[in-house]
């Protein structure tokens, strides 16, 4: 992302958020990764801040052990997804219609997002059950 479209998608973010905060004087957080976009964008951060929206940039490579659906879900469901869709060329041909979509992705969102996937992304970077030494034993 260029500094030009992190702003652009500042101001659509408070325009977006304004509906559902409650008293604007209130702050909230704005949890990012520490891309140079982000961190080096003074008009960016200067808006965000006159609409009491705190940045917290997170160091490089920490938002996937937040992102648990990232390698967990979404992963494994783009997996399935090829799989399945695959299949159903061979059974139907390639003509693939936007109804035939709900058809190829139930299976492979089953298969993903299944509660043994889901409890290893919590425990694999040790948010739950919490782990507070897993960063400096494993990273």
């Amino acid at each position: 992302m260029v500094e030009s479209a992190f702003l652009q998608w500042v101001e659509f973010f408070i325009e977006k958020i304004m509906p559902f905060r409650g008293d604007l004087r209130d702050w909230c957080l704005l949890i990012l990764d520490e891309h140079s976009s982000h961190t080096y964008n003074p008009d960016a951060l200067k808006l965000l801040n006159s609409h009491n929206i705190m940045v917290l940039c997170l160091p490089s490579h920490a938002t996937n052990l937040l992102q648990v659906y990232d390698g967990v879900v979404f992963g494994p469901l783009k997996c399935a997804y090829r799989q399945t869709q695959s299949n159903w060329f061979k059974k139907n041909g390639l003509h693939l219609k936007i109804e035939n979509f709900p058809e190829i992705l139930s299976p492979a969102w089953a298969q993903a997002n299944s509660e043994n996937n889901i409890r290893s992304g919590f425990r694999s970077p040790g948010i739950w059950p919490l782990n507070l030494n897993w960063v400096s034993e494993n990273k």
